[in-house]
């Protein structure tokens, strides 16, 4: 399911779209950058109903005479109701050990599951359109005042917790009983988006008949005698505003700043300073990057975190790469020619992609070997193409523990007890940058001599 989100562009006052959820956007017709000011926020939308109260009734009529329902007589009300649904994307790594082997299974995810859990129970996805859907964003103001609006009565924290256990089902784990397994979403959004119902309530030779139908398509939801009273607009709700639109330019030269949907990080162009969203405003952060072992080519961001991992009370504590080959398996390649006295560094892509496997893929094959990878000359992004960072650093802490057990990959009894009980403590962390070089549609990684296609660091996920 894709979405669009309907916007007015503060500069040109053009309509302009984005996709849901992005932060940062061009505008279709003056080409100004705009940056949506949201962190923080539940963000909210409504997706109008196509269906006006005449066409609603027609509507009704012909489902009615199609179906030989009771003949109706007359249309006695008909009400927008707008339900709402939870909105999840992110990414799934399921970890199991046991029966001989560990493994990881990871995908990009989309779910959507109501968030009212009182109307219409068998309405409960929005996965039944198949195009593409355009959205406004809530505003209390602008709601229309004969339209009802369900309140939310599954929490986020619920609705969380929901999405996990739908997660499971959906990696297709349950019944499988291995001796350790883990669910790990990583880079989830969440949002609500308010579905529009039609209400018709109709009179008959046999009293009232209350019918539902899509908003959207028209088509039939519920038929029940009598009439359904619902609940009315939560008072939570009512206060809801949009998030402000501004432009999105450097905070030092006043230059437009690259668009980059759901990026946090913005490299300007003019004067070469590297900025990140925090708290709706910029931050100047320094430059890290890896040297590169060729010119040109592409940069990657990635969360760099030394670390040291234990396995619950009173059990030795790892934070050497000398001490990590005590719980690795074929350690004499992976760490040769390697001080074992340095940190235990990892590095985890501080990008959410389209092809979670992939990035996992490339994850493991740089934490895997823990070389000592020096550092650029100059503070300023050396030249190339860099990759904005979309996944926040506590959100890439929640990758850790899929990386370390999936560097280690071992699954004796020893390793599952370890797996059970792992804690992995951040002693440090920065933003470092991956260089990459070229080749066709590949990009190359020149430290560890490994090809992967470009598409996995496609980003382009909603």
């Amino acid at each position: 399911m894709a979405f669009l989100v309907s916007s007015t562009c503060p500069e040109c006052g053009a309509p302009t779209k984005h996709h849901e959820g992005a932060l940062t956007f061009k505008c279709q017709y003056c080409a100004s950058v705009l940056r949506m000011q949201a962190e923080g926020m539940t963000l909210k939308y409504i997706i109008p109903a196509r269906l006006d109260e005449k066409a609603a009734a027609l509507a009704i009529k012909k489902l009615l005479v199609n179906r030989k329902i009771t003949p109706v007589t007359k249309v006695k009300k008909v009400t927008v109701i707008y339900d709402p649904f939870w909105n999840l994307r992110g990414m799934l790594f399921y970890l199991v050990a046991g029966d001989g082997k560990a493994e990881i299974s990871a995908k990009t995810w989309f779910h959507s599951f109501q968030a009212n859990e009182t109307f219409l129970p068998s309405f409960t996805s929005l996965g039944i359109q198949s195009q593409v859907l355009e959205l406004e964003h809530y505003d209390a103001e602008k709601f229309p005042k004969s339209a009802v609006l369900l309140p939310t009565t599954l929490i986020e924290k619920d609705a969380l917790k929901a999405a996990k256990k739908a997660a499971t089902a959906a990696m297709d784990m349950d019944g499988k009983r291995p001796g350790f397994s883990d669910l790990k979403m990583v880079g989830e959004k969440l949002s609500i988006i308010y579905y529009p119902v039609i209400s018709v309530v109709c009179e008959g030779e046999t009293g009232y008949h209350t019918i539902m139908v899509d908003g959207v398509n028209g088509n039939l939801l519920a038929e029940e005698a009598g009439r359904i009273e619902t609940q009315g607009i939560g008072e939570s709700d009512t206060v809801a505003v949009p998030p402000k639109l501004i432009t999105h330019r450097c905070p030092n030269c006043g230059h437009n700043l690259k668009d980059g949907d759901f990026d946090l990080t913005f490299h300007c162009g003019e004067c070469r300073r590297l900025w990140m969203l925090k708290d709706n405003d910029y931050a100047s952060i320094k430059i890290n990057a890896i040297r590169p072992m060729e010119r040109g080519g592409a940069y990657i961001p990635f969360w760099r975190f030394k670390l040291e991992i234990s396995s619950g009370e009173g059990s030795d504590v790892i934070s050497k790469i000398g001490d990590r080959a005590k719980i690795m398996k074929g350690v004499g390649f992976k760490l040769r020619n390697e001080d074992p006295e340095r940190d235990i560094t990892f590095y985890v892509p501080a990008i959410v992609t389209r092809n979670a496997s992939g990035l996992l893929s490339l994850a493991i094959r740089i934490n895997i070997f823990q070389k000592d990878l020096p550092p650029s000359d100059g503070e300023a992004m050396p030249d190339g193409e860099a990759f904005g960072l979309s996944l926040a650093e506590e959100e890439a802490r929640e990758m850790l523990e899929p990386l370390v057990f999936a560097v280690t990959g071992r699954i004796d009894a020893k390793m599952i007890a370890f797996y059970n009980n792992i804690q992995i403590e951040v002693k440090k962390s920065d933003i470092v940058w991956y260089p990459v070089s070229f080749e066709k549609d590949m990009l190359v990684d020149r430290y560890h001599e490994y090809h992967f296609p470009k598409r996995w660091l496609d980003t382009d996920v909603y």
